[in-house]
């Protein structure tokens, strides 16, 4: 059996650290993905004309940074949107 010299092992000790590191960079960009809206209850319903001035609508959660997906790529939306949910 022949004897492994320290030049092996320098080298194995360079390389095992990037050998595991490697899968980890893979995988950094798969967060969770999901995304949730709380809607909020109100008693008096607001008037759906596309002004947000009445009051119930100050108290609603706001999503915004909307993407599109086509042909299974998603993109940055064109154009600023909002969305509030209320109940």
């Amino acid at each position: 059996m022949e004897k492994v010299g320290r030049g092996h092992w320098a080298r194995a000790l360079i390389w095992m650290p990037m050998l595991l590191l490697v899968p980890i960079s893979l995988f950094a960009n798969t967060q969770n993905t999901r995304r949730t809206l709380r809607a909020v209850w109100t008693e008096t319903p607001p008037v759906i004309d596309g002004n947000l001035t009445e009051s119930v609508w100050q108290h609603a959660d706001i999503a915004t940074n909307f993407f599109r997906a086509k042909e299974g790529e998603t993109h940055p939306a064109e154009l600023d949107t909002e969305v509030r949910v209320l109940l």
